[in-house]
């Protein structure tokens, strides 16, 4: 049960920072507005355009591990 649910929550940031990286960093502006939180910083870091391909490739080797996670993992 814990390998599936560890599975699951990497493939859902997998495909949040995979294939949804200009929603998520939309939202970091928004965060950035609304005013002082935890975590600010993060969504500082998140809505810079330069970071938009390391986001990629955080979600791509998230998909990666989450598939081995479900389905190669004994």
């Amino acid at each position: 049960m814990l390998k599936i649910t560890i599975g699951l929550m990497l493939f859902l940031i997998g495909m949040e920072f995979l294939f949804f990286t200009n929603r998520l960093q939309c939202d970091a502006q928004n965060a950035c507005r609304e005013g002082h939180s935890w975590y600010r910083p993060l969504s500082e870091w998140i809505k810079d355009p330069g970071h938009l391909v390391a986001l990629r490739i955080a979600g791509a080797l998230s998909m990666i591990v989450s598939l081995y996670i479900l389905f190669l993992a004994e």
